[in-house]
């Protein structure tokens, strides 16, 4: 099956369990569409077994969102749900032997990368960097993870540095941070 049409298959199986398939007629509300699970984020694994991806569901009432990984055969049996946790779990990532999926989710220290066995287990938490971590990809050896992270003009990749102006912004009666030097500037964003 290819890529572009396991997107469709996919939001199709869920909203089919979310709905109902054979529900009497009437108009679709903002209760309907609350009720449905957004999915996205689909990757298959490096033997072509499975698919993992993500699934957010919505509370209206609430105002939140939740959104968890969830395994399931390309051909679409065998769904599964990986994980369970309040936070986002979000962007997993097929480690190249298959065995471990990376992903980010903010459960504990802002958004940070996270492992999880593909066989099931606990996941476990990788990295701890101060302003949280986006977009992880493993190296092609699998021995590397690369990740993007805002950090501070002044401190670059110093871990320590960053730590010392996010503390100081947090407990400040300001939110704000002024640089007078910047790493580089597209358009009007730095």
């Amino acid at each position: 099956m290819n890529r572009k049409a396991l997107f469709p298959l996919l939001m199709v199986i869920l909203a089919t369990a979310a709905t109902g398939i054979c529900a009497p007629k009437r108009a679709f509300t903002l209760d309907d569409l609350y009720a449905l699970k957004s999915v996205g984020d689909p990757h298959i694994s490096p033997d072509g077994r499975h698919i993992v991806f993500t699934a957010t569901t919505y509370d209206l009432t609430a105002g939140k969102a939740d959104s968890n990984l969830y395994l399931v055969h390309p051909d679409g049996s065998d769904l599964r749900q990986l994980t369970w946790d309040p936070a986002a779990d979000r962007h997993p990532r097929w480690s190249p032997d298959g065995k471990t999926i990376l992903f980010v989710s903010t459960r504990k220290d802002g958004p940070q990368v996270w492992l999880l066995p593909a066989d099931g287990g606990e996941a476990r938490q990788l990295t701890h960097w101060p302003t949280g971590v986006a977009d992880p990809e493993w190296s092609p050896d699998g021995r590397r993870i690369l990740f993007a992270a805002e950090v501070f003009p002044e401190c670059g990749a110093d871990a320590d540095c960053n730590k010392k102006i996010e503390d100081a912004m947090k407990k400040g009666p300001l939110r704000a941070h002024m640089a007078d030097r910047l790493l580089y500037r597209h358009w009007t964003a730095y």
